[in-house]
């Protein structure tokens, strides 16, 4: 026997164990930046006691709860509907239709943000216009979020079994009974983690918001918007800012995980 034989396993298991973590540190190209954010963290102790920050935080808050019950509202029964309604059977009408509403996932947020502005920017009701307005901000989230959550609502209806559709359909409910006492029930998971998918990219919008609804202290002004502007002003105040914004993007995403999981473990 060769005396290096027994020394075999060991070597084996360190060459493992480097490999695995070398596997692993691509991870710390993401979490090296917003721990070392945490050397500041006086920053953010002061931040939210300036107006500035409250401002943004309350125009950030009330723009995007805003957007996501639109995105609710509105596109939960479009998603539906591009996914086949009570059939199941997705026309090639409904897939090309579909295609168009996420085209603003694939688009720069400034050009959405033209885009916006010359859609709506010359739209106004006497000395009311749309543009520059805490209204054109949660246009902007909606425009730049809304296609998460249809892309994901509709992924959701598409895999809820078509067999249970028939039945339903069979025993003679009406198309809407399909949709509101099957359909919703059966995917609430799913849609809840699209709807919190949406919330996140609204949370951080800057581009669209910031040439369709202008950058107004307590008017349109989000917490991204206020963050850019304070670089210049005051870097503290504007990475403690940024410290509270990423505090919240992490609870939200730790729930849409919890929520994935617990959408994969109910799917049928």
């Amino acid at each position: 026997m060769s005396p290096s034989t027994p020394s075999a396993p060991p070597l084996k298991r360190a060459l493992a164990l480097t490999a695995h973590l070398l596997s692993l540190s691509p991870a710390l190209y993401f979490i090296l930046p917003l721990a070392l954010l945490h050397s500041a963290l006086p920053s953010a102790l002061s931040a939210m006691s300036h107006p500035r920050c409250l401002d943004a935080l309350w125009v950030t808050m009330s723009t995007s709860l805003t957007a996501c019950a639109l995105m609710i509202t509105l596109l939960t029964p479009l998603a539906w509907k591009l996914s086949g309604g009570a059939s199941g059977a997705q026309s090639p009408g409904m897939r090309h239709l579909e295609a168009l509403c996420i085209i603003p996932l694939a688009l720069p947020p400034t050009v959405s943000g033209v885009a916006l502005l010359y859609a709506f920017g010359r739209a106004s009701l006497g000395a009311w216009s749309v543009s520059m307005s805490w209204v054109a901000v949660v246009i902007a989230q909606l425009f730049i979020a809304g296609p998460l959550y249809l892309r994901g609502a509709s992924l959701a209806f598409s895999e809820l079994p078509s067999a249970l559709r028939e039945v339903s359909l069979t025993l003679g409910a009406p198309p809407q009974d399909v949709f509101w006492r099957l359909a919703v029930p059966l995917c609430r998971p799913a849609l809840l983690s699209a709807v919190l998918t949406a919330w996140l990219r609204a949370l951080g919008e800057f581009g669209a918001t910031l040439l369709f609804a202008g950058n107004l202290q307590g008017s349109t002004q989000t917490m991204p918007l206020a963050i850019y502007s304070l670089l210049e002003l005051d870097q503290p105040l504007a990475i403690g800012l940024s410290l509270w914004l990423l505090w919240g993007a992490s609870l939200l995403s730790v729930a849409l995980l919890a929520q994935t999981k617990v959408s994969d473990d109910i799917q049928p």
